[in-house]
């Protein structure tokens, strides 16, 4: 059995099949590329689920300067720009799947059609576009029935959708 040069052991396990298989020119491109096009998929729904619960990446340095009425019509303003870029995005992602089914390129490994697997671009744009027009109109809502104390700096902390006993 071949040794590690560095350590003396053998490779592990997982590392003797690779070897095995490459010796034999057996060729798994598939696992790769399904990890791959998982990664896109799970990404962009991640994405959207993130932006559904409010939970994506946010900026609040200004925002921590303005007063909660301020900081109602700043999220409102922009959940507004998020809702339009994600919206311009999915345009051009649709563009690109039309791009892509043209092309009539697929994977090598799987067989599957590229437009297929990215196919997910402009549906989880759409989807995260939808997300934010959500969460405006529930800001507009709430400055409009003076709900300001979601807007507050610090909002109380959460255990599952219950506020925390002090």
């Amino acid at each position: 059995m071949r040794t590690d040069a560095l350590s003396g052991r053998p490779p592990p396990r997982e590392l003797r099949g690779q070897i095995g298989l490459r010796l034999v020119r057996v060729n798994l491109s598939w696992p790769d590329e399904a990890a791959r096009f998982l990664m896109l998929w799970i990404s962009i729904l991640g994405a959207s689920l993130a932006t559904r619960a409010r939970s994506h990446i946010t900026i609040d340095i200004l925002a921590r300067a303005f007063s909660p009425r301020g900081r109602a019509r700043a999220a409102i303003a922009v959940g507004g720009v998020g809702a339009a870029l994600c919206a311009w995005l999915c345009a051009v992602g649709v563009h690109y799947v039309a791009v892509e089914m043209r092309s009539g390129y697929a994977s090598k490994g799987l067989g599957l059609p590229f437009w297929a697997v990215k196919a997910i671009i402009p549906v989880g744009l759409l989807l995260i576009s939808f997300r934010f027009v959500r969460g405006v109109v529930e800001d507009a809502v709430a400055l409009r029935d003076g709900d300001l104390a979601r807007f507050s700096p610090h909002p109380p902390p959460e255990v599952e959708g219950r506020a925390v006993p002090s």
